[in-house]
């Protein structure tokens, strides 16, 4: 029988599986033990507690309303970054990407502790460019103008 790992590559390459790859099983994706941050970028860009509003490193500000199943983008006028899509080079800002080594260490550790025959280690990141552009603007915006 193949690893997890094995199995996955043989699906990616056209192989021969010897099972079904479910979803994520190839993956370790890299937490901390908190489940806080999967890396220093992400740690700094997180969004709020339930009943919390924060605004992250992109200028959004996001709101987890008591109740629902995870925190929003607000996008009424006062708090949309991006109102004009084609002004976005302009107003929109990359957050900070480059953190000392010190802020990546506890994220080495988790990495060095996996099963590299077993597993692939990894981090998601779980903002595509849609995803992205609906933070910034809205989906009504989004949708309408690209």
């Amino acid at each position: 029988m193949l690893t997890k790992r094995q199995n996955f590559l043989e699906t990616i390459r056209g192989g021969k599986p010897d099972r079904f790859v479910k979803q994520y099983e190839a993956l370790h994706l890299l937490m901390t033990p908190a489940y806080v941050a999967q890396n220093p970028i992400g740690a700094h860009s997180r969004g709020p507690a339930p009943g919390g509003e924060a605004k992250n490193d992109w200028g959004v500000t996001i709101k987890f309303v008591e109740g629902h199943p995870g925190p929003f983008p607000m996008h009424d006028d006062a708090h949309k970054v991006l109102k004009d899509v084609t002004k976005w080079k302009s107003v929109v800002k990359m957050p900070r990407t480059d953190y000392p080594p010190q802020d990546w260490e506890q994220y080495i550790k988790i990495a060095e502790a996996v099963d590299r025959k077993e597993k692939f280690c990894t981090v998601g990141y779980f903002c595509g460019l849609f995803e992205q552009t609906h933070y910034l603007m809205g989906i009504d915006d989004c949708l309408a103008k690209l």
